[in-house]
Order: structure tokens, then sequence, then C-alpha cells
């Protein structure tokens, strides 16, 4: 009996020596470790655990009978608080525009570059147009957007065990995130905003506090998860969360769709070059972002629209990412879209002046005048006699100089002329718009000729271009002021009344369809009949003579 009693108190100090180890290694407080060849427990505490000694408490935890032959493939599990966690400084891998950094501990801020390692405590500002990457220890990214403040509250990583903890705070702006998978139960990544806590692992997504204290979540790929008031809500892709500080996040909201974008040309020639998308009716605006890598770890331009309508930005030539979404009501914004752009238009082309587009020169050669452009070499100057530029009249690369007047451009017709820079190395920019002059004769003369009878005087003339009208004045002077008869007609004819007293004088010019008046012709006299008086004095004065 005594010794039944003595084997039972050993079978329950045993017991009770084992609960107290196995109890803390369960599924959400310990690591798992596959055993590799070579590997002992001595080597494992010395390469994990805060003390060499724990391999004691791991033989006894996961039954090892010999610490020095572990089979390969054995798996072993490690409690967490026994792993040794050391500090894991994040690294800034990209900045564009202004981005300041308060160091833990410091009391002014100072501008970072990229390779900044930032630790427990540091704080950064960003400013207007700016975004700037940060890399984690596991390789998690988070891309910082303009105007937002965040401060790095944990930067953990459990020894060489690839588990890492990142929790960051995001008092205001926007943040984009691409978190790695867990590795492990230690790993952790969290974003704090004045109203939520999201937390995730192998996810894409997005946050956003503005100063109302208001956060929003939308989720691109995976799950995320958000607490706060107590309740948590568990996000899957496509879909987003509010949340307001003091309340439950809202249930999760769906995203809106991609817009889609309208055709854009394999390459733009021109900048501020429209970039349109079909409207979305749910949409209280659109956020647009460019950026020169696929990635969009950094932008290079930003845009919050009204309107389904931007104009690309003024960038250096180059090959671009252009991205959009819609924002939906509650400010949660949709699934992206993705448009690759090519941007070719530098140096930019001139401004034609004169002649203004369609414009009609008569009676001269037209001066072609444009704008002079900063940092200009040359300029070349196309005219053509059709649209496409195949029938090339003039292809002068030598300008040095802002106009021409050239008489391959004298005979009536339509030309078609267009101006590109070239720069000091050499690269010639794109092509402006083409405009077009058109070249007409000066409207004939009217030279007319007068017929008269007994009450009227007929003036007739050659007829002259189609759709002409004729303008005919007439006065009793020479400087036509002031006018007796002023008068248009579309017929090269005109019935004057006979004037039997005084001398008048006529002039006729032709007026183009455009209204475009000709030059005056020759000044015609116009007199009155012979006064025949004199007969009804002198003849009855003959006749009392003679009878």
């Amino acid at each position: 009996m005594t010794c039944f009693r003595r084997s039972m108190r050993t079978w329950l100090v045993t017991l009770l020596f084992g609960i107290s180890y196995v109890n803390p290694a369960n599924s959400a407080s310990e690591w798992v470790y596959t055993v590799s060849d070579g590997d002992t427990l001595w080597t494992l505490s010395a390469t994990y655990l805060n003390k060499l000694s724990y391999w004691k408490q791991l033989q006894k935890i996961n039954g090892i009978k010999n610490p020095n032959m572990i089979k390969p493939g054995t798996r072993l599990r490690i409690p967490l608080a026994w792993i040794r966690v050391e500090p894991a400084p994040a690294v800034i891998t990209a900045v564009i525009g202004e981005v300041r950094l308060l160091q833990s501990g410091a009391d002014q801020y100072f501008p970072v570059a990229a390779n900044t390692l930032l630790h427990l405590g540091d704080r950064l500002e960003t400013g207007d147009s700016t975004t700037v990457t940060i890399r984690f220890a596991d390789g998690t990214t988070v891309t910082v957007h303009e105007k937002s403040q965040v401060s790095l509250d944990h930067l953990n990583v459990y020894g060489d065990t690839g588990m890492v903890d990142s929790r960051l705070r995001l008092q205001q702006g926007r943040i984009d995130t691409k978190a790695k998978r867990a590795s492990g139960p230690g790993s952790r990544f969290e974003i704090h905003t004045p109203s939520a806590i999201s937390a995730v692992r192998g996810t894409v997504y997005r946050t956003a506090a503005d100063n109302s204290a208001t956060s929003r979540v939308e989720v691109i790929g995976g799950q995320v998860s958000v607490s706060a008031g107590a309740k948590r809500e568990l996000i899957s892709a496509g879909f987003g969360t509010v949340v307001e500080r003091g309340k439950a996040p809202l249930q999760p909201q769906k995203l809106l769709q991609s817009p889609v974008i309208d055709a854009v040309p394999d390459k733009l020639e021109r900048i501020s070059w429209p970039i349109t998308w079909q409207a979305n009716p749910l949409a209280k605006g659109y956020r647009v972002e460019v950026s020169a890598e696929s990635t969009f770890d950094t932008l290079l331009w930003q845009r919050a629209s009204s309107s389904n309508r931007i104009q690309f930005p003024d960038l250096p030539d180059g090959h671009y990412f252009l991205r959009l979404r819609a924002i939906d009501q509650l400010g949660l914004e949709g699934l992206n879209a993705q448009r690759t752009i090519h941007l070719d238009a530098h140096p930019e082309p001139p401004v034609p002046l004169q002649p203004a587009d369609g414009e009609v020169i008569r009676g001269t050669v037209p001066e072609l005048r444009w704008t002079a452009v900063t940092g200009a070499h040359r300029y070349r100057l196309q005219v053509a006699s059709d649209l496409r530029f195949e029938q090339l009249l003039i292809d002068d690369d030598s300008l040095d100089r802002t106009t021409l007047q050239s008489q391959d451009t004298a005979r009536v017709g339509t030309y078609f002329w267009r101006l590109a820079t070239i720069a000091e190395d050499g690269e010639q920019g794109p092509f402006a718009p083409f405009r077009t002059v058109v070249v007409k004769p000066v409207p004939v003369k009217p030279e007319p000729e007068l017929s008269v009878n007994s009450d009227s005087v007929l003036a007739s003339w050659s007829k002259g271009g189609p759709g002409q009208t004729y303008q005919v004045q007439v006065a009793s002077n020479e400087e036509f002021d002031p006018l007796l008869q002023d008068e248009t007609v579309s017929e090269p004819r005109i019935w004057l009344e006979r004037e039997y007293s005084n001398l008048r004088f006529m002039r006729i010019r032709a007026i183009e369809p455009d209204g475009y008046q000709g030059p005056w012709g020759t000044r015609q006299r116009i007199y009155p009949p012979p006064d025949k008086g004199w007969l009804f004095v002198v003849v009855p004065g003959i006749f009392g003579l003679l009878f």
C-alpha cells in the first residue's frame, strides 16, 4: 500500500509538473519548430531562446529522450515567452517629397532619405505631394501618403524565428499596406488609429484617419480584423468599414468597382493630356495616382477629383502607371483600375501664333509665327499640302527664329503646318497639333459698263467667283461722303435712277462669301443728260425774226 501511494504521488507530481509547462504552450502562445539534421536542444536553445537552460524544459514538454539525437522532421513546441526578443528597426526604402522624422527622445524634426533606419518610438510626418515607403523586418511594406502622421509603437523580432511584431499608429492621413503572411503565432502587424485597430497578416489593404477621428479600412486582398468599441469586424477582400471614435465598426461595406478608363493613346505627345473614365453614379469622387512603379510603392502625383476627368501631369518623358478608384458616399475608396501611360511630350513644341487656324490670306504670302520655347536649340517646321504630311512643301529643322515667310506657300490653296522643338542634345520633341492656312486670290475689281435710256442707267460688269456679292456706292463727290446710295446686290448689275441735273460718282467692289471685301473698282462718273431747254427759247426767236 505504501509503495502504491509513493508511486501515485510521483505520478501526480509528474503530471502537475508537465501541466505547468504544457499549459502555456498552446496554439496561440507557442512556436512550432521543425527539426533539421544536426539540431540539438542545446543548439536550438542557444539560437532562439532567452536562456540556454531552457533546453531541459524543452526536453520535458516535447518528450525528447536524447537531447543530442533528435529525428529530423520532429516538430518541437516552444513557448513564445521563452524565445529571445530583439529590436527590429524598419527602413525607409523610398521617399518622394518632404518627410520629417522625430526620433524617440529627440525634440527636433529632421528630413529623411532612403535607407534611413526607423526605431521604436520614432515619428514621421509627410508634407504635400509626398509619399514614403517603409519596409519592416519581415518584408511587410507600408506606403505613407501626403499629410500623414505616423508613430512606430512596436518593432520586435523573435530571434531568428522569422516572427516579427510590428505595430504603428496613424494619427491622421493615409497608409497602403502590403503585409507578409504570418510565419508563426508571434507574428503581428497592427495599425492603430484614434478610433480603431486593424490587425492583419498576408493581405493588402488601405487605412485612413481624418481630423475628426474617423477611420476607414479598405481591404484589397486577404482579410483584416478591425477592432473598436469592444467589437471586432472581420473585413474580407472587396469590402471596407468606417469607424468613428468610441463606436463599433460599421458592418462590412462593399467597395465600389474599378472604374472603366476611356481609351488612351499609346503615346501621349502633349502635356496635360485629358484622362477620362466612365462616371459611377454611386461615387462622390475619385482618386487618381501616378507612379513610376507598377507596385505604386511611391507616388509621383495624386489627386482627388469630383469629376470623371483629369489632366495627366507634366512629368519627364517615360513610362508611368496610372491608378484610379472611385470614392463612395462614406468616403471608402474602391477597387483600383490601372493603366500604363507612355509620355513623350518633351521638349514641348512651340505654340503657333499666326495665322489663326483656318485663316484665309489674300494678297500676300502667309507669315508663320510661333512662340519661343525655353531651352530650345532649334525648331522644325513642316508645311504640307495634305493633312497627313505626305506631300511636304517645307521640312526645315534648322530654324533658330520664330517666324518664316516662304514663297512655297504663295500659290492659291490650303496648307497644313506644324512645329516641333529640338533640344540642345538634338532630341526632337513631338509636333504640336497642325494648323491650316488658306491662300485665296484677291477678288477682281469690278469695272462696270454704263447703258442709259430715257429714265434709268444700267451699270453691269463681269460676274465674279461663286457666292460673291457686290457693294455699289453712289455719291455726289469723289470722296464718297456723304453717300447718295449704298446697296449690296447678288447679280453683276444694278439699275440707277437717271439724274437730270447733277454729276454723280459710282464705285463697286466684290465681297467674298466669308465677308472679305475686295478693292474698289475705278470710280465711274455718271453725267446728267444735256440740258435742251435753250431750244425752247432760241428756236421761237429765230422764227420770229424770219416771219
